[in-house]
This record gives structure tokens, C-alpha cells and sequence, in this order.
């Protein structure tokens, strides 16, 4: 017995329903001109044959189109957004490549080392120390801060500006302690007084409060990659030379506890700086957006 509550037609009605459509009435009459010569003892030429299974044939191709039809217009929709994310890949390529040759990601390095490839007689520290002299000139031509861009304080902008000639003058020991120096410093003058925080609390909480576009345009390209070297390994501890030594780029923690014995090469050095620079630079937004009285709560 059939399910009281079973609404469908019985399947003879489906079946008629189906073969009472226009199409399927179509291709059943065109089916039944290719068969019925046959069964008579005909003989069909393979141009019949053809002529016959035609009609059915275009039924079958307009439905298709038709079904196809909205991909259509996504694959359309997808090419799109592929031109879109093309350059952005491309920009995450170089910024990969940057990073693998242990550079801080200043704008520079994105238009000259995107396409450098490593000599194989070369180990990839060897390479990208032996780029430092390549990179350096275009580099400090972009790093002139005047003591307004050091937040109207005379020792960062001295102490920064003899980073410079430190480097210049070969002195890359000398390099990391004092941009940490310089480091410290901007982070605790960015900060009311009243709401000062620890400089690895105001890098990663602080810092990450700025946009994209409130940053120097120098610093755009590579923003968010620094600020997350900073907080994530320049800051982060070490105890032992052997843990400072594989580290690629300048610590805050073994320079100022005298832990690694690396000696520090040209790279290293321009990293020491450039890390100096952005924090200056990132702490000069910071101090003119931050209010300049505490907030009062009850």
C-alpha cells in the first residue's frame, strides 16, 4: 500500500509527464526515424545516420550552454581577481627573497634584490653580506632623519647619525648596541609619561595600533614583516652564544648582556640600522597621534 502521505505521482504519470516535453518528444520522433528504416530492413547511410542524430544532438548542446552559462561569467570574475593578485604575490616572492637573505625589508632591498640570484660558489650568508656594499649607498640616501623626525630629541638624532658613520667606517661591532640604545630611547619618548609601557609591550601593542598609511612610505612595503621581527625575535631571549649566533639579525638581549660571539659583518650592521631607523621613524607617528593628557578613568 502506498504511504498516505506520499504526494508524488505514481511513475506511469512520471513517465508520461516526461515524454509529453517538447524535447524529449523531439528526440524520441528523431530516434524513431533512425530505428524504424532498420527494423523494416532498410538500409541507412552514414549521412542519415548523421542527419538523424543531429537534432537531438543540438537540444542536448543548447542545454549544456545553457547550464554553463553562469561559469562563464565566474571564470570571467576569476581571471579578475588573478591580475589582481598577481603583483601581490609577486611582492611576497621578493619579500621571501629579502628575508631569506637575512635583510631587514626596507623599501630599497625591494627594488634591488627581487631578481639577484646566489652564485653557487656562495653560501647564502656570503651572498648577502657581499650585497651590503651593492645595497648600502641607495639605502643611507634614505635614512636622513633632522632632529624633528627624531622626535625634537638631540641624542637620538646624534646617537642615529653616528650609527651611520659607524658603518660606514667599517665598525659593525659598534653598530647593534647603539641602535638598541636608539631603540629604547624612541619606544619610552613615543609614551606619555603617565602611560608608558615596557618598549616589548609598546612595540607589539603600541606599534600595532599604527595603519599601513600612518607609517613613512619608505616603510610601507615591508611594515608588518618588521614589526613582527621586533617583537617576535628581536626581543625575544637567549641564553647561551650558540642560541645567539644562529639568530640572523641584530638582538637586543645579547647585545646588551654580551651573549654571542658572531662577528657581526657588513648585512648585519645595515640591519642594526635600519631596525633603529623604522622604530625612530614608527615612534615619531605614535608620539603625534598619542593624546596629550592621561585618560582619566573613574
Amino acid at each position: 500500500m502506498a504511504d498516505a502521505h506520499d504526494s508524488s505521482p505514481p511513475a506511469n504519470q512520471q513517465e508520461a509527464s516526461k515524454a509529453s516535453r517538447p524535447e524529449t518528444r523531439l528526440v524520441s520522433e528523431h530516434l524513431a526515424a533512425l530505428l524504424n528504416p532498420a527494423l523494416e530492413g532498410q538500409q541507412l547511410t552514414i549521412s542519415e545516420v548523421i542527419r538523424a542524430a543531429s537534432a537531438p544532438y543540438a537540444i542536448f548542446r543548447a542545454e549544456i550552454e545553457r547550464i554553463y552559462a553562469p561559469f562563464r561569467e565566474l571564470e570571467r570574475v576569476f581571471a579578475a581577481f588573478a591580475e589582481t593578485l598577481a603583483p601581490m604575490a609577486e611582492e611576497r616572492r621578493i619579500q621571501q627573497k629579502i628575508s631569506n637573505l637575512g635583510f631587514v625589508p626596507h623599501a630599497i632591498l625591494f627594488n634591488h634584490l627581487g631578481n639577484v640570484e646566489k652564485p653557487s660558489n656562495l653560501t647564502t650568508d656570503e651572498f648577502s653580506q657581499s650585497l651590503a656594499d651593492e645595497v648600502w649607498p641607495k639605502i643611507k640616501t634614505s635614512l636622513q632623519l633632522s632632529i624633528e623626525d627624531c622626535l625634537d630629541d638631540s641624542k637620538i638624532y646624534h646617537t642615529f647619525n653616528e650609527l651611520i658613520r659607524a658603518h660606514d667606517a667599517g665598525l659593525y661591532q659598534l653598530t647593534a648596541p647603539s641602535a638598541f640604545f636608539v631603540i629604547e630611547r624612541a619606544a619610552r619618548l613615543a609614551q606619555r609619561e603617565a602611560q608608558r609601557k615596557k618598549t616589548f609591550d609598546w612595540l607589539k601593542n603600541g606599534l600595532g595600533d599604527l595603519t599601513l598609511y600612518d607609517v613613512p612610505a619608505q616603510w610601507r612595503r615591508g611594515w608588518t614583516e618588521v614589526w613582527a621581527l621586533l617583537y617576535e625575535k628581536t626581543f625575544c631571549d637567549v641564553r647561551t652564544d650558540d642560541d645567539a649566533d644562529t639568530f640572523p639579525f641584530p638582538h637586543r638581549h645579547a647585545s646588551a648582556h654580551g651573549i654571542g660571539g658572531k662577528i657581526n659583518g657588513r648585512r648585519d650592521s645595515i640591519n642594526s640600522v635600519l631596525l633603529a631607523h623604522f622604530v625612530i621613524s614608527a615612534a615619531t607617528v605614535f608620539h603625534s597621534f598619542a593624546p596629550s593628557e592621561p585618560v582619566r578613568r573613574p
